[in-house]
């Protein structure tokens, strides 16, 4: 765990911050999945970025509301329903059509089941 630490410390430090991010993306398969639908689709890679911080972050939320005490069994599927059609737009809308239908046929299905983030 320390070499990997020193690693990972030295990397950033020669890369700088902007390209030790797309280095850290690069090592995750949910982002090169994303940057492939956007490559084929002539889409920015800015928008594979965007893409993948909204999947991160409704993971990060379908978490907290899948462990919210304060929500009873309907509240709890009915945020996780309005979670999901909000991410659905915004993925949607950083891709453009062609690009989320191609996702959302392969890696994207996520996109229509939150509940398994």
């Amino acid at each position: 765990a320390r070499q990997q630490t020193e690693f990972t410390n030295t990397v950033a430090r020669i890369l700088g911050p902007a390209r030790f991010a797309d280095f850290e993306r690069a090592q995750d398969s949910a982002f090169r999945d994303i940057f492939e639908v956007t490559q084929n689709n002539h889409v920015p890679k800015e928008s594979a970025i965007k893409v993948y911080d909204i999947r991160q972050l409704a993971a990060e939320e379908a978490g907290r509301i899948r462990n919210d005490t304060s929500l009873d069994d309907a509240a709890r599927q009915q945020r996780l329903e309005q979670m999901q059609a909000e991410v659905q737009k915004a993925v949607a809308d950083a891709l453009g059509a062609a690009a989320y239908r191609d996702y959302l046929s392969g890696s994207g299905r996520w996109l229509t089941n939150t509940t398994r983030l």
